[in-house]
């Protein structure tokens, strides 16, 4: 289960991050465009974390050592940007409602990531 989890959480950082990097407009899916130049090197920046982030959980997929620590990285960024837009769908209202599809698809995502992990916790051995 690892191994599917440490492919399809970078595939879907890595098209994040190049949206935020190449189209930081497109990225923000409220709809109203960014002209301020602070905001746009600040969604660019995200761009780069997500993609850092994936480039981690790639080496992670293919070696064994580092794939409990890739799950786990995974699991803990995904709970951060599950909380960040929990504080906005409650401070912010729901902005757009891919924002609260993607909520959902992190939801899915946290949840199987913590079902590897309490599998792993119960195991002596390294899966694979």
């Amino acid at each position: 289960m690892k191994k599917p989890y440490l492919t399809l959480v970078p595939a879907i950082l890595a098209i994040q991050g190049f949206l935020a990097m190449l189209a930081p407009n497109s990225f923000i899916q409220g709809g109203a465009a960014m002209a301020d130049a602070a905001q746009l090197h600040a969604v660019r920046s995200f761009g780069g974390l997500y993609l850092g982030m994936a480039a981690f959980l790639v080496a992670a997929r293919f070696t064994p050592a580092m794939r409990d620590s890739g799950v786990l990285a995974a699991v803990l960024a995904i709970a951060g940007l599950l909380a960040g837009r929990t504080v906005s769908f409650i401070a912010d209202g729901l902005a757009a409602p891919g924002l609260f599809a993607s909520a959902l698809v992190e939801l899915a995502l946290l949840a199987w990531g913590g079902v590897i992990l309490r599998r792993g916790i119960r195991r002596d051995k390294p899966q694979g």
